[in-house]
């Protein structure tokens, strides 16, 4: 019966060693598959970063581009402003010249039949029999 018992307790003990063993075995191996997901995880985050910050300077550059493409843009149509003011300006100067040529003309028109009625009259006079 001491000898069962003996044998028992061996067996127990060999059992639970074993098990031991095998527990610290996939504990260690446990342990490592965490390390090599932390190391993908790492890598996976840097992977991440740089996209991101690839995209982020894509976006930045395009948005510059953007601001760029608007500042030419009103820039032109400022000048366009500026252009068709001046023609503006030149259709108006050059309106207002002729309209002043014409008025010269028409007074020296006027000025001119007035002169011819003038001399009509005199010579009215001249014809009077005396």
């Amino acid at each position: 019966s001491m000898e069962l018992l003996s044998e028992m307790i061996e067996f127990v003990d060999k059992c639970t060693t074993q098990n031991s063993d095998d527990l610290s075995f996939k504990f260690s191996e446990i342990m490592a598959s965490w390390a090599e997901l932390q190391k993908d995880t790492l890598q996976i985050k840097g992977a991440c970063s740089t996209l991101i910050s690839a995209e982020t300077e894509k976006v930045k550059f395009q948005s510059v581009g953007l601001h760029a493409f608007v500042a030419n843009a009103i820039t032109s149509l400022e000048q366009t402003k500026s252009l068709h003011i001046k023609k503006e300006e030149c259709v108006e100067q050059v309106t207002t010249e002729a309209y002043n040529k014409m008025l010269a003309s028409k007074t020296a028109i006027d000025l001119a039949v007035q002169e011819f009625e003038n001399l009509r009259s005199l010579e009215s006079l001249l014809d009077v029999d005396v």
